[in-house]
């Protein structure tokens, strides 16, 4: 085992500070490749592990290309004007407006949308409106965690756990549908509650017309988010692009996601795999893109960030070798007491340790070794399965605590940071000492309640 985790604690260690700005996924890669020199993995794990893997890897590939083209098409900004609009100057009907589009997209998108393409776009939305733009910056990035419980596409950590434990689609949604309503309903009291004197009561609803297909009137600066999952750049863009954004690029690519929502919805009802229907909407998508918006197939390779698959890919190898080497044996032995029946406090208690630990070595890591730690005794019957639903609100939820929790938190925070907001770790550690734990309580009443 300490073999093990001196490969996985260092490798963490630089996914998280990125010495030289270097990209996650070279130290993952370097991490399982370093793995596979001291024997804890072999070749045939890694054969092994993509034909587990394969259908995420898949689905996660086809949704990139889908956000990325809807992002394009400037979906998110017209949905952020039109909410602005809509609002018709209430400051309080606009802040709960901006979270339920974060609720949407987190759950039909993935969180990652959520944080890395919506939140930068309601924070430019604010900056046009003259008002204080921490609130909204709070309200999307939690809400990108938050809103993540409710289906399995909508976080890769919730596609891990069904992958593993071969859970149906609409049986996790089931189970999870209350323990997520009652975290966004609570998310959303919280913040209203932490930010009232800093949500304006009005704005000027005029100021919207100077957030037009992500410009900025007023600072003459606009932003591009060609990104989904990773990081970005703020890029200046033309006041119109007609052939981009136009109503029929617009009209086009909402009934395309449109569809491919309908199509993950109705897989598991036809016997398919989700990445299916990512897959090919994504191509239609593309499709279109290319041959009416005036898409290259270079701007595609190069600006969707297709490094977070192999990036994925080589954690689940890294994992695979530390839980062969005890690691997973070891912290099943910490849960199996407490873990091994339905009762509330069990429950809460798992969700807790995991919520820790996502704020410890990251969310991501922390399902993985939930998962490797778990599945067994839970095949067994040794424990219940319960025990990794709860697991996964905290691997969920936790990562509110901290500005380290998740990768969807970091990026979106550092994303902000470039447009002249910083939030410092210690703000955002106030907070979420305040909701994480209402959050967790209120989300595992909701389990309690469902099971």
């Amino acid at each position: 085992m300490i073999r093990a985790l001196a490969v996985f604690a260092p490798t963490l260690l630089f996914i998280f500070v990125r010495p030289g700005r270097i990209k996650e996924v070279w130290f993952a890669a370097a991490g399982a490749l370093l793995a596979w020199l001291l024997g804890l993995v072999s070749p045939d794990d890694a054969i092994s592990l993509l034909r587990e893997t394969g259908d995420v890897l898949l689905f996660l590939a086809g949704m990139l290309v889908v956000a990325y083209v809807t992002d394009r098409a400037g979906v998110f900004e017209r949905l952020a004007l039109w909410t602005a609009r809509a609002a018709r100057g209430r400051g309080r009907l606009l802040f709960a407006g901006v979270y339920l589009i974060g609720v949407l997209v987190t759950v039909w998108l993935s969180l990652d949308t959520t944080a890395v393409i919506l939140a930068p776009i309601v924070f430019s939305l604010a900056r046009a409106l003259d008002i204080p733009p921490l609130p909204f910056v709070f309200a999307t990035t939690y809400v990108a965690n938050t809103a993540s419980l409710f289906l399995p596409v909508s976080n890769l950590t919730n596609l891990i756990v069904l992958g593993r434990l071969s859970i149906p689609f609409w049986e996790y949604a089931r189970v999870m549908f209350l323990p997520g309503l009652l975290a966004v309903v609570v998310n959303l009291l919280l913040l209203f509650w932490l930010f009232r004197a800093l949500i304006p009561k009005a704005y000027d609803v005029r100021r919207a017309e100077r957030f037009e297909y992500g410009v900025v009137a007023a600072g003459g600066e606009g932003v591009g988010h060609g990104v989904y999952g990773g990081a970005a750049a703020d890029v200046s863009l033309p006041a119109e692009e007609p052939a981009t954004k136009s109503r029929e690029c617009v009209a086009v690519t909402v009934a395309g996601l449109l569809a491919v929502l309908a199509g993950l919805a109705g897989a598991p009802f036809w016997g398919i795999g989700l990445w299916v229907p990512a897959c090919a909407g994504a191509a239609a998508l593309a499709a279109y893109h290319m041959i009416r918006a005036g898409l290259k197939p270079r701007a595609l390779a190069k600006d969707v960030s297709w490094d977070l698959l192999p990036f994925v890919f080589s954690l689940f190898l890294l994992l695979r070798g530390v839980a062969r080497a005890g690691l997973s044996q070891w912290a099943a032995g910490l849960v199996a007491a407490w873990a091994s029946g339905q009762s509330y406090g069990e429950l809460l208690a798992v969700a807790a340790a995991t919520a820790l630990g996502s704020n410890l070595i990251n969310n991501l890591p922390m399902v993985l070794v939930a998962v490797e730690s778990l599945a067994a005794p839970i095949e067994a019957g040794a424990l219940h399965r319960a025990s990794l639903y709860a697991a996964l609100i905290g691997t969920n939820l936790g990562p509110n605590l901290t500005v380290i929790g998740s990768l969807a938190t970091m990026l979106s925070l550092s994303l902000i940071s470039k447009k002249g907001l910083e939030v410092p770790g210690l703000t955002y550690l106030k907070i979420g000492l305040i909701t994480v734990p209402a959050l967790l309580a209120a989300a595992v009443l909701g389990l309690w309640l469902s099971l």
